[in-house]
């Protein structure tokens, strides 16, 4: 009986010896929470897959239009493109890893966690490139139009792509080792991770190289390498602007004689407007009913600098053609109001918008966005008829010739709806969510048509009113980029040019110029209307607007001058 008591005692008695250890070379688990010990060199790169899955849709869905998985070679080929991304960042993420314990370990992942569903949301929600333009649209964006961005779709993407595998980290336990050891190991896995991506570029070098060079944009949609790489750059850029403020004086030869009779030329910059939308440009609908019975003349070939604010803003009023500019640049430059004002013509700048990119630093400006009139503000901000009110009087005061900037709040997305006033929602329903991807495209449709259909109204009340002056009048109306609403699964603007769809660029430009104006500057309004169709662009606007005041500089070029080819000589010169 005691044999059999001992023989049942011993047979309960963990293997191994006395005191339970466990035989040499096997680790007990002694609790359920040891089974979430994992080591850091694979917690990073599971976390790097990840992301790769699940915050890059923006990414394979652009792949797949060049790699389409339509045979067993070409999924091996994409297999193989997912696996040296996800090379790439696992490489980087141990790079950064190697000096941190685990707990650091484990906030770097937080944080890469966070930035990719951030980067993610936005890219793979409306199709737009986190590039450096668009970063610098970020930073400089006012608190209304961050605002609309800010949905609960963006929470509930970020809550699945972030909290909930950040939660998943933080109860993984990082297998303790010494700092040394554990550094030692990162090092090891990225050597693995830089040879799994050499691997890849051997095996597929011609199909790598191929896309590479004619689809670029494939890269641009890599999150969050491409994100990170601009946030860098773009933060590159603003250290060095910040160092060298010395301004580069352009025109320094500019000469001005005041007219005969008092000239005032307006500059309307459009926001988001796209020219498919302009009636006036064939477009089905008639959103521009009034500017169609006025004697404007219509370019119907104009394209943009850029596809954002920030980049074609400051653009329009650079010397600087397309071919050689940059926000650097740029930045470092006078730019038209700085050669004007220096020449004797008055300037204002007057902004419904998020600012003038710095344009207007040094000359007057008034910030109407947050004027507070109940007549054209609301709790969402104002209607761009802010900007005609007491513009009369303004332009009165203005001492000899003057150069007045409307910058307008326009199209601006994605609510759209918030743009126009209850009598200018002629087409319905209109999307009213700023998450345009809860909404049907076609209402989507019908509340961008309807700024529009505003911005016509804006357009024509404004003529009206520089045609009752008393002087020599002109306006000028230019959007700053379109805007895309669908195409494609694109929403919004900001794509690079080289992959920017022609919604994005190709955008509305139109001058109207007063009988006394026409005569004073000799221009055969005829003639200017018969080069409607001639191509345009953002480029003309310097030289354009120095061509109507006759300001005489060697930097002019009569070439670049929209007015120039429909001016009469002189009496004298004929």
């Amino acid at each position: 009986m005691e044999e059999t008591e001992a023989r049942s005692r011993a047979s309960q008695r963990p293997p191994g010896g006395s005191g339970g250890a466990a035989p040499r070379g096997v680790t007990r688990l002694s609790s359920r929470k040891d089974r979430w010990i994992v080591p850091s060199v694979v917690l990073i790169p599971l976390t790097a897959l990840f992301v790769v899955v699940f915050t890059n849709a923006a990414f394979w869905r652009t792949l797949k239009k060049v790699v389409p998985p339509d045979s067993l070679a070409n999924d091996v080929l994409l297999g193989g493109i997912g696996l040296a991304v996800l090379g790439v960042i696992s490489f980087v993420l141990l790079l950064l890893a190697i000096p941190l314990p685990g707990r650091w370990t484990k906030l770097l992942l937080f944080g890469f966690l966070l930035l990719s569903a951030s980067a993610g949301y936005f890219m793979d929600t409306f199709g737009v490139v986190l590039d450096p333009s668009m970063f610098q649209n970020v930073w400089l964006t006012d608190r209304r139009e961050a605002a609309e961005l800010v949905t609960l779709q963006l929470f509930w993407y970020i809550a699945w792509h972030a909290l909930v595998p950040a939660i998943a980290i933080a109860l993984i336990r990082i297998k303790k080792s010494s700092l040394a050891r554990d550094a030692l190991m990162k090092a090891l896995a990225a050597v693995v991770a830089l040879a799994v991506l050499a691997a890849v570029g051997l095996v597929w070098y011609k199909e790598l190289a191929l896309i590479g060079r004619q689809h670029r944009e494939v890269r641009l949609f890599m999150n969050p390498v491409y994100p990170v790489y601009s946030l860098i750059d773009y933060a590159d850029a603003e250290i060095e602007a910040s160092r060298n403020k010395e301004l580069i004086v352009i025109a320094p030869d500019a000469r001005h004689e005041a007219s005969p009779t008092k000239t005032v030329v307006v500059l309307v910059i459009g926001e988001t407007a796209r020219a498919s939308a302009f009636h006036l440009n064939g477009y089905s609908r008639d959103t521009t009913p009034r500017l169609g019975a006025l004697p404007i003349v219509n370019f119907t070939n104009a394209y943009s600098c850029g596809t954002s604010t920030a980049e074609s803003l400051p653009c329009i009023f650079s010397d600087l053609t397309q071919s050689g500019y940059s926000r650097s640049k740029a930045r470092r430059r006078e730019n038209l109001l700085d050669v004007l004002q220096r020449s004797g013509v008055s300037v204002l700048w007057l902004d419904n918008n998020s600012g003038s990119q710095g344009i207007a630093a040094r000359v007057p400006y008034e910030d109407l966005s947050a004027a507070g009139d109940p007549r054209f503000c609301n709790a969402a901000g104002c209607f761009d008829e802010v900007l005609l009110e007491g513009l009369e009087a303004r332009l009165a005061e203005m001492p000899g010739d003057a150069f007045v900037v409307l910058h307008q709040k326009g199209s601006h997305g994605p609510a759209y709806y918030k743009r126009t006033p209850p009598a200018f929602k002629k087409f319905l329903p209109e999307c009213d969510l700023e998450s345009l991807q809860d909404c049907e495209r076609q209402t989507i449709i019908n509340a961008y048509d309807n700024t529009i259909l505003y911005t016509d109204f804006f357009l024509a009340e404004l003529i009206k009113r520089l045609g009752h002056l008393p002087f020599a009048t002109a306006m000028i109306y230019v959007s700053d980029h379109g805007e895309s609403l669908g195409e494609n699964n694109i929403f919004l603007h900001g794509l690079p040019l080289i992959i920017a769809p022609d919604e994005q660029v190709h955008i509305p430009m139109v001058t109207w110029l007063s009988p006394e104006a026409q005569t004073q500057e000799r221009i055969d309004i005829d003639r200017l209307a018969s080069l409607g169709d001639d191509p345009a662009s953002h480029d003309q606007i310097f030289h354009s607007v120095l061509g109507l005041f006759g300001v005489e500089t060697r930097v002019y070029d009569a070439a670049l001058d929209l007015f120039a080819p429909a001016v009469q000589p002189a009496e004298n010169e004929r």
